[in-house]
């Protein structure tokens, strides 16, 4: 490998994000080490076969290693046990996702899931022209990694979406909107039979002693071996990692179905979802059966108080919102409103961390 060019590894390389920052980066001539899970692993996301065809795609191959392990898993386990690591007997890692492979069409088809599934794309639009510049540089990166994208200025928005509100946007091919309420549903009544799931039940306070997990869920006590915490923006009320993340809560509101003469009004728009070019900007979705979905508020609150006040106080930015993007729909058209919970870390970044023997972390 050349000595005057960087040196790069990338683990998961021969597929999804990875493969194509590989791909990106052997263009430039940097000196790549690919690491992943086995040879196999690149046939995942149905974009290559066999390593073969991931090397054939890879510029300035010269300048491109792979490595394979060449122990077996017991191999590895006996050398932990030599060198005395307390993880040499502990159980495979599995996927923490409900669907094992991450592939969700493969799911919804061997299910026969109705989760609304439309491959229809998306949009990342703005009403502001001068964010133009940054929908050039995001479509300059996307294409850079093949990914098909295309910049629409406001007569075609209008075409395609039903409103002229949007200035310019950039729709990127290839993108998912499903409900995802439907899909959670399916998910959980796939789940295999040693697998409990309590709704509602609220988690107040917990403790470790003598080993053991003590666990107050609303009047009830709990005991366990372990636990895995994946309360996102509720840490801080755990007692867990308190400074780390914030929760934020985010409002959204739906309208009813639109009458058919109301539909018309705005072109008769397909199915359509929009995320904001800029942070914290409205998410707008157009639902297939002809609602209207905006959240357009973030607030940094206790993640457990969202009472109606603040509800209706929200319901009337979403309704100015939808005014703006539709003004030919009736003002009292909004049938739900609803608040929920993201957290963000620090810096941004998710964990999925071993606290002790006993806990786990996951966000």
């Amino acid at each position: 490998m050349p000595r005057n060019k960087p040196n790069i590894v990338i683990t998961g390389g021969t597929r999804g994000l990875g493969f194509y920052t590989a791909k990106y980066l052997s263009k430039l001539g940097w000196n790549l080490i690919i690491i992943d899970i086995s040879p196999r692993a690149c046939s995942v996301y149905k974009e290559n076969k066999n390593i073969k065809e991931v090397q054939s795609k890879l510029s300035n191959n010269n300048n491109v290693n792979f490595y394979f392990g060449d122990l077996t898993k017991e191999q590895v386990r006996d050398i932990a046990r030599k060198n005395n690591l307390e993880t040499a007997d502990e159980p495979e890692s599995m996927e923490i996702c409900f669907i094992a492979d991450n592939n969700y069409k493969r799911f919804i088809k061997e299910y026969q899931v109705d989760c609304d599934w439309n491959e229809c794309g998306k949009y990342f639009a703005s009403s502001k022209i001068e964010d133009e510049i940054k929908v050039k540089e995001f479509s300059k990166l996307l294409s850079k990694i093949n990914y098909k994208n295309e910049i629409l200025y406001q007569n075609d928005l209008k075409k395609r979406l039903g409103t002229e509100f949007y200035k310019v946007a950039l729709y990127t091919y290839g993108g998912i909107l499903i409900n995802p309420a439907k899909l959670a549903r399916s998910m959980i009544s796939a789940l295999p039979q040693n697998v409990n799931i309590y709704e509602n039940s609220t988690l107040i306070k917990w403790s470790k002693q003598n080993k053991k997990i003590y666990a107050l869920i609303n009047k009830h006590n709990l005991i366990s071996d372990k636990i895995i915490f994946c309360s996102n923006g509720f840490l801080n009320l755990l007692g867990v990692k308190k400074r780390y993340s914030f929760p934020l809560t985010l409002t959204a509101s739906m309208t009813r179905q639109l009458t058919e003469k109301e539909f018309e009004s705005i072109g008769q728009p397909k199915e359509w979802g929009i995320l904001p070019v800029r942070p914290m900007g409205a998410t707008v979705r157009m639902t297939k059966d002809r609602r209207i979905l905006i959240r357009n508020t973030v607030e940094n609150k206790k993640p457990n108080f969202m009472d109606n006040n603040d509800l209706t106080k929200n319901l009337k930015y979403h309704k100015i919102g939808l005014k703006k993007r539709f003004p030919s729909l009736p003002g009292d058209i909004v049938e739900n409103t609803w608040s929920g919970v993201v957290c963000r870390s620090g810096n941004g970044s998710q964990i999925f961390e071993k606290i002790d023997k006993n806990n786990f972390l996951i966000y």
